[in-house]
């Protein structure tokens, strides 16, 4: 965060308490001299920042925030309550020189042309792929579907519903990635999706990247269950949907605006932002 916030010491879990951290956020949507917020890193805290938020103050400075992963919980709460359009893409943590060209180029792309349409590019030669195993962009259901783009960490979205702040997902397109989550905690969020009728009424379905998403400690479940899992449940939709999008906690991965208006294809696969 900039010279003058109060968050910056740290306390502990966070950054600042609640009070403190949504008290800078308001003063970035009043800073005259602040294009966009960038989040400093994901990790836990955005959903306890919900009821503190000033939505009227957001829906005037017309400020996109950026960041991805727990931001997602307050790109959902935005863009329900304010109408604002965010970027969900790396955190200002990532943005090092670790961090492959193309996915720089990708996260720049978006934030400089947030209005841009067109096809998103995909990670393509062998050099490429030598930088981390990406799963190859395939069809689980096919057909074309057009709707707003939803990119959500399926942990953070699925702790939003019931809330004030969850807006339906009607007609939506939903993208999902995820973390270090269990198959058993999948399946838990599949279940939840279903009980409350979340998943009705999607327009599609793409599945990004799940890191790091396998057993922890000895068990007969594998990884691939947890896959297995995901696809059946997307296939169970009846609406088009793609698998292995290279979106989410991986190296190779590209930053995508939220709450646009998308079309996604599965024959060829890809994804298209429109005007």
């Amino acid at each position: 965060m900039r010279r003058g916030l109060t968050a910056v010491a740290g306390e502990g879990l966070h950054a600042g308490s609640p009070e403190d951290r949504a008290a800078d956020l308001h003063s970035l949507l009043l800073d005259p001299g602040v294009d966009a917020v960038l989040a400093t890193r994901g990790g836990s805290g955005t959903l306890a920042l919900l009821p503190l938020v000033d939505f009227a103050l957001a829906a005037r400075a017309r400020k996109p925030l950026i960041g991805w992963s727990d931001l997602t919980a307050l790109h959902l709460a935005l863009w329900h309550r304010a109408g604002i359009t965010g970027i969900a893409g790396q955190v200002a943590v990532q943005l090092g020189p670790d961090l492959p060209a193309w996915s720089r180029e990708r996260w720049l792309a978006c934030v400089r042309n947030r209005d841009f349409a067109g096809p998103v590019p995909l990670p393509d030669g062998p050099k490429l792929a030598t930088l981390t195993p990406l799963e190859p962009l395939t069809f689980l259901t096919p057909g074309t579907a057009e709707g707003r783009l939803f990119p959500c960490n399926f942990s953070l979205l699925v702790s939003l519903l019931g809330t004030p702040w969850m807006p339906p997902l009607d007609g939506a397109i939903l993208l999902l990635e995820d973390i270090q989550e269990t198959p058993q905690s999948l399946d838990r969020m599949v279940s939840r999706m279903r009980l409350t009728g979340a998943d009705r009424g999607l327009a599609g379905v793409i599945l990004g990247q799940f890191t790091g998403c396998g057993p922890r400690g000895t068990s007969s479940v594998t990884e691939e269950h947890g896959r297995e899992l995901l696809h059946g449940w997307v296939r169970s939709l009846g609406v088009p949907a793609l698998g292995g999008f290279p979106h989410g906690h991986e190296s190779l991965a590209t930053a995508l605006p939220f709450a646009r208006p998308a079309r996604l294809d599965t024959d060829p696969p890809g994804l298209h932002l429109l005007a």
